[in-house]
This record gives C-alpha cells, structure tokens and sequence, in this order.
C-alpha cells in the first residue's frame, strides 16, 4: 500500500517508511568469494566417514537406461 514518505515536507508517496530519497543509506560489505562463508573447519555427518575406506577403491559406476527410444 503506498504512503506518503515520514521525513518532515515530504510528499513523495512510497511503498516503505521512507522514499529513497531519505533512506538512510546501505553499508558496503564485501564477502571473501562473493559471500559469507563458514571459517570453522568442516566436519562430516557421522557415520559419513566408513562410506569408503582410504585403501578401498571405489566401485566404478555402470550406465542406466530407461528406455525411451532415445539411445541408438
């Protein structure tokens, strides 16, 4: 709902507050990468670990197909 902008001798008419004339203005911040980030170190769900022991090698992944008449 539009209403008339609360600074003093202001008539603009606006969805907020203030109009953007009299918004205060927005602090700058500049995020590490593009944005914030975690700096603790990461830890994995438990029980994520025994997935895949560090002298097993991973089972190589076979190719499924639903059919569809779309491989020839």
């Amino acid at each position: 709902m539009l209403r008339t902008c609360g600074h003093p001798d202001c008539t603009t008419m606006t969805l907020g507050t203030l109009c953007v004339v009299h918004e205060p203005p927005v602090e700058i911040v500049v995020w590490p990468r593009g944005r914030p980030y975690s700096r603790r170190k990461r830890r994995l769900p438990a029980g994520a670990a025994q997935v895949v022991a560090v002298d097993e090698e991973p089972a190589p992944a076979g190719a499924v197909s639903f059919g569809g008449d779309t491989a020839r």
